[in-house]
C-alpha cells in the first residue's frame, strides 16, 4: 500500500522502533486500520493515525515485538472526542463525532506512541579507543 510505505519512510526511529504519528485526510476507519497494520507489518513499528475530518477516527497499531499496548494508548483521546473504541494490544481503533471536540489537537498527541511505551534501547557497544 503506497500510503503505508510513504508514512513508514517518514517515521522516526526511537530505540530501534519506527514511530509513525500522523493525521490523514480522506480515509475511513477500515482504510486507517489497513494503513496502520501495513506499517506495523514492515518491521518493528508503533503507529498512531488520526483522521482530519469528522467523524474523528483514531487507530493505533504495533508490531509483535513492540511492547506498546495499542488498545490502552488511544482511550483518553477517544474519550475526549466524545466517542468509544477498543481492540487488541496489537491494533485498536475508535472515534467520536468531531476532531475538534474537547480541545483535541490537530495532530495525534505523542503519548499515543510514547517512547516510554517502547522497549529500552539495546546496550551500546563500548566505543573503540582513539
Amino acid at each position: 500500500m503506497h500510503e503505508a510505505a510513504r508514512l513508514h519512510a517518514t517515521g522516526t526511529d526511537v530505540a530501534g522502533v519506527r514511530v509513525v504519528v500522523d493525521v490523514l485526510d480522506g480515509w475511513d476507519s477500515a482504510g486507517l486500520k489497513a494503513i496502520a497494520a501495513d506499517i506495523a507489518a514492515r518491521g518493528e513499528a508503533a503507529v498512531a493515525l488520526m483522521s482530519s475530518s469528522p467523524p474523528a477516527l483514531v487507530v493505533a497499531a504495533r508490531s509483535d515485538g513492540v511492547s506498546m499496548d495499542a488498545n490502552a494508548r488511544p482511550k483518553d483521546l477517544i474519550a475526549r472526542l466524545g466517542g468509544r473504541g477498543g481492540g487488541k494490544p496489537a491494533l485498536a481503533h475508535g472515534g467520536g463525532p468531531t476532531c475538534a471536540a474537547r480541545g483535541v489537537p490537530g495532530r495525534p498527541p505523542p503519548y499515543l506512541v510514547s517512547p516510554r511505551a517502547l522497549p529500552p534501547p539495546s546496550p551500546a557497544a563500548p566505543a573503540a579507543p582513539p
